[in-house]
């Protein structure tokens, strides 16, 4: 147990810096958020013909209304802190791995981004 926190509290930080460099930003954080923002359009244009995204913007084509969506709200560094633990969790790395895959998908799944982004969008959506 002490290993796993060692190695925990090491990856974290060091895992939190590098998300917060610009290559890190430009190459990764940029592009899974504007991914995150089509797919989530996509699922709402099921119910509402107007939903559309735009980079990091989701956008109520009717009304106007639209959320961008931010550091902090794209679930990068939930995913950093799912990957420093299955790191730092004493396992076999093919169980590692699945566990960083199913975590990583369970957590970024669109539709449970929905509830949230309907509230944030008023009137707009649902």
């Amino acid at each position: 147990m002490i290993r796993f926190l060692l190695v925990f509290m090491l990856l974290l930080p060091v895992l939190m810096v590098l998300e917060l460099t610009a290559p890190a930003q430009q190459w990764f954080v940029l592009p899974w958020t504007s991914l995150l923002t089509r797919i989530t359009a996509f699922l709402l244009s099921a119910f509402d013909a107007n939903a559309m995204s735009y980079g990091k913007i989701l956008l109520d084509t009717r009304s106007g209304i639209g959320v961008s969506v931010e550091a902090g709200c794209n679930g990068v560094e939930a995913c950093l802190i799912l990957l420093a633990a299955m790191l730092a969790y004493p396992a076999p790395w093919k169980l590692k791995l699945l566990g960083i895959l199913g975590g990583r998908a369970g957590r970024e799944c669109p539709a449970s981004h929905l509830p949230v982004l309907s509230r944030k969008m008023g009137q707009g959506f649902l």
